[in-house]
C-alpha cells in the first residue's frame, strides 16, 4: 500500500514544523507539498517539495491544472484567509487546526464540508478532546449556579486570544447547561464589573514565554470547586493528533468533524 501524501499548508510555521517532523516518524505518510509564504525566509532542505502559495494558485489560472489534486490529504496550520482559497481549489478531505476564523469562515468551511470531509478543530490534543468532553459533563451535572471561569496561557507570538481551545471548552460548558455562548461568555474583566451575573462563563488568557499551552477550567460552587487542566509539553502532542486526524478523514464521506469524531468519543 502507499503512503497517503499529504499537503502542509503553513509548512515552515511553528505548528507545521512539527506536523512535518512527525510525519517523518509515521509509517504510511508521506509530504507530497509543503505550501509556504514568500516572506518565510529561508527554507529547509526539503526546499525541493516545499512551494510557494502564490506559484500554486497562478498556474492553477493560467492553465486550469490542479497538481495538488495528486495528494491525498491536507493538513493545513496557516492562517485563515489562506485555508477556504485552499480547501476550495484542492477540493481534498482536510485537516484544519488553524485559529481566529470569523463567523463568516466558518460557515464557509462548513458549506464547502458538504462536498469534501473536513476535520476541524482548535486543539489536536487527544487530552484536551476529553478534557472538553468532561468539562461538558461536569457543566450539565452542576447547572448555572455553578461560577465557571477558563484560565489560558500560551507564548507570546501567539496572534489571537482568547485562545480557539478555551473558546471550545466555553463553548461546550454552555452547551452542558444549555446555554447559549454568545449570552453567557464574558471576556477578561476590567473596572467596576458588578456583581457576576448566574450563568457567566469568563475566559481569561496571559501570553508567557516558554508556554506551549496551557488551559484550566474552574468549576466553582459554595462549599465545593472543581479545577481541570490541561498542559502541553510540546507540539509535538498536537502534530500527532493532526496526523492521526488525517490518516482518519481520508475515508469519511463529505462533512465537518471534530477530534470527537476522530477518537470515537
Amino acid at each position: 500500500m502507499s503512503d497517503i501524501r499529504v499537503i502542509l499548508s503553513g509548512v515552515t510555521g511553528r505548528m507545521g514544523t512539527a506536523v512535518l517532523a512527525e510525519m517523518k516518524l509515521t509509517d504510511g505518510i508521506a509530504l507530497y507539498a509543503g505550501l509556504y509564504k514568500k516572506e518565510d525566509g529561508q527554507l529547509p532542505h526539503e526546499e525541493k517539495i516545499f512551494v510557494e502559495y502564490d506559484t500554486v494558485f497562478q498556474y492553477l489560472k493560467e492553465t486550469g491544472v490542479r497538481p495538488l489534486k495528486l495528494a491525498d490529504v491536507i493538513i493545513d496550520f496557516s492562517v485563515p484567509q489562506a485555508v477556504i482559497h485552499l480547501l476550495r481549489e484542492a477540493q481534498l478531505p482536510a485537516v484544519v487546526g488553524v485559529t481566529g476564523f470569523s463567523e463568516k469562515q466558518l460557515r464557509e468551511i462548513g458549506e464547502i464540508s458538504k462536498e469534501i470531509p473536513i476535520v476541524q478543530d482548535y486543539n489536536f490534543s487527544p487530552g484536551v478532546c476529553i478534557m472538553t468532553t468532561v468539562a461538558e459533563m461536569i457543566a450539565q451535572g452542576l447547572g448555572v449556579l455553578c461560577d465557571v471561569d477558563i484560565l489560558e496561557a500560551h507564548h507570546g507570538m501567539k496572534v489571537d486570544a482568547p485562545s480557539g481551545t478555551a473558546i471550545k471548552l466555553a463553548k461546550a460548558i454552555a452547551a452542558g447547561r444549555g446555554q447559549k455562548y454568545d449570552e453567557v461568555v464574558r471576556m477578561s474583566r476590567e473596572g467596576k464589573t458588578g456583581i457576576r451575573p448566574v450563568g457567566e462563563i469568563g475566559i481569561q488568557a496571559l501570553r508567557l514565554r516558554g508556554v506551549v499551552g496551557e488551559h484550566t477550567v474552574y468549576f466553582a460552587d459554595t462549599h465545593e470547586r472543581i479545577e481541570l487542566t490541561h498542559k502541553a509539553g510540546s507540539r509535538a502532542v498536537f502534530a500527532q493528533g493532526a496526523v492521526r486526524a488525517a490518516k482518519w478523514v481520508i475515508n469519511q464521506p463529505p462533512g465537518l468533524y471534530t477530534m470527537k469524531d476522530v477518537l470515537g468519543l
